[in-house]
């Protein structure tokens, strides 16, 4: 006779929290002279209660608990997080409305751009994330992220724009596909290099264009212990399941001890090398 086990109890937070934000919510509709301050208290009780649920309850418990839409959301807690910054671009901001707080926050901070198009947030197919988990054997950190890409990710933590992983400190095995975008991009990539030759990160995928001829993709190969060159490029698709059509190749850097591990994973990619430095480095050791 077998027993099946009941599921161990999803973390909750307080339905107090869902109430307070629906009040604020409310109330930011209601008067738009307000709105913004009511915009900034509903965005301070849907993140408190976002740590309460984690990551991965968080969609559920914004379903069953607030009355505005999931956008809506991240732009109160977007207004709660940035307020310093809105102070400080704002001349005054007793008399600033919510969209105007959204228009000065709206220069691009970490947003993944794809470079066909522009578009924002374009997702790794969930083949390719896999085979960075059987790599590594987990992801501990995805600093260029969103909620929707978590549900393939799986990574136990995230930072999202809002966040702004640049900001963040990045520990253990890290997956990174960056925003896709020039200034930024080159950014990411240095943070990651610096954090693996330090030693805050042990294993780390690394995932761009093939952009051979930047100063950001040598900075990577120098420092990455295999690199995979996709044979075609990855197919991306947006929120809406739409896949893309890159303009460019791509490549996977691994920085880690476990080559063997990445070239097993990522050989039905592409062509899988070791560049020349990583071999000096073993040699020398």
């Amino acid at each position: 006779m077998s027993t099946t086990l009941a599921p161990p109890p999803k973390p909750q937070a307080p339905a107090a929290l869902g109430d307070r934000a629906n009040a604020e919510h409310r109330a930011c509709l209601a008067a738009a002279g307000d709105a913004l301050q009511h915009a900034r208290a509903a965005g301070q009780a849907l993140a408190e209660a976002k740590q309460h649920v984690g990551h991965g309850g968080w969609g559920e418990w914004l379903a069953d608990n607030f009355e505005g839409s999931e956008r809506t959301a991240q732009v109160y807690m977007r207004v709660s997080a940035r307020w310093e910054e809105i102070e400080s671009k704002a001349q005054s901001t007793a008399d600033l409305s919510l969209d105007g707080a959204v228009k000065l926050l709206a220069s691009p901070k970490n947003f993944k751009v794809h470079q066909n198009n522009g578009n924002a947030e374009w997702y790794t197919p969930a083949e390719h994330v896999e085979a960075v988990r059987q790599t590594m054997g987990a992801i501990d950190v995805d600093p260029a992220s969103c909620e929707l890409a978590q549900r393939t990710v799986k990574a136990d933590i995230y930072f999202t724009a809002e966040d702004d992983g640049l900001a963040q400190g990045w520990h253990g095995r890290v997956f990174l596909n960056p925003p896709f975008k020039a200034t930024l991009i080159a950014q990411f990539v240095e943070k990651l290099c610096e954090g693996y030759l330090s030693g805050d990160v042990s294993q780390a995928v690394l995932l761009t264009n093939n952009n051979t001829d930047t100063a950001w993709w040598h900075r990577a190969l120098e420092s990455c212990a295999a690199v995979c060159f996709t044979r075609g490029r990855v197919p991306f698709c947006n929120a809406a399941g739409t896949a893309a059509s890159p303009t460019n190749g791509h490549t996977f850097f691994y920085f880690g001890h476990d080559v063997a591990s990445f070239q097993r994973e990522f050989a039905a990619f592409g062509a899988v090398v070791v560049p020349r430095a990583t071999r000096q480095r073993r040699k020398a050791k």
